[in-house]
């Protein structure tokens, strides 16, 4: 008898008058913390990737340029891991400065010493500012690069601030900019920020030594 009942029982099953009841499977993804100071894969600007790797070791770099074509940009995967890649800035018809990749028509370089002047508006002050009023000039010393002609050279910005139409209701303190080459670096000179002249490749070694994670940063 109880062979028969477990034949019944098996043949319900096969017919399927017996309902089984169904399989549920979960799948959990875990999404790591990750963030990207540009929103991730944005080449037209420089950010900061921090997260882990997918070592799961922390992680953190900020976009920055090897040469005048790849730039290294951070971002964060599906996962939330915080990655890096290469980029080529001149495939998309564009060059590698200041840390993202920028439009070459949008980029002004000086190939000769002649000074290029411009003229652009600071700080409005209807009727309020007089002529020495709008703030004392200056000048900064960089170091850029020709990227047509490919060398260095220190480029001096001299700003001049002063006020137009003193004196009346349109009065604006307005600035005029001034940039020029100051010195063009040898092939054993190196451009240090700040400084009037190219430096001796030596002075490297100087400043490496006195360098530290507070006052040093890849430019």
């Amino acid at each position: 008898m109880q062979g028969k009942l477990a034949l019944v029982a098996v043949m319900l099953l096969l017919c399927g008058c017996i309902n089984q009841a169904p399989v549920t499977t979960t799948t959990t993804t875990t999404t790591l913390p990750c963030s990207d100071t540009d929103a991730g894969r944005n080449y037209l600007a420089a950010g900061t990737v921090s997260g882990f790797d997918k070592e799961g070791k922390n992680f953190s770099d900020t976009d920055h340029c090897i040469n005048a074509d790849q730039l290294i940009e951070g971002y964060c995967d599906d996962v939330g891991h915080a990655l890096t890649e290469p980029v080529s800035c001149k495939k998309m018809g564009m060059l590698c400065v200041r840390n993202s990749c920028v439009d070459v028509s949008t980029t002004t370089m000086s190939t000769t010493s002649t000074v290029i002047t411009t003229t652009t508006t600071t700080t409005t002050i209807l009727g309020g500012c007089v002529s020495g009023s709008c703030g004392d000039p200056e000048e900064v010393y960089r170091c850029a690069e020709d990227f047509k002609e490919k060398f260095i050279y220190v480029e001096k910005i001299a700003t001049v601030h002063y006020c137009a139409d003193a004196g009346t209701p349109q009065a604006l303190c307005k600035t005029k900019e001034a940039r020029s080459i100051e010195d063009r670096c040898a092939r054993d000179e190196v451009c240090v920020n700040g400084t009037i002249t190219c430096q001796p490749e030596s002075i490297m070694e100087g400043l490496a030594a006195n360098c530290t994670a507070s006052n040093c940063s890849a430019s």
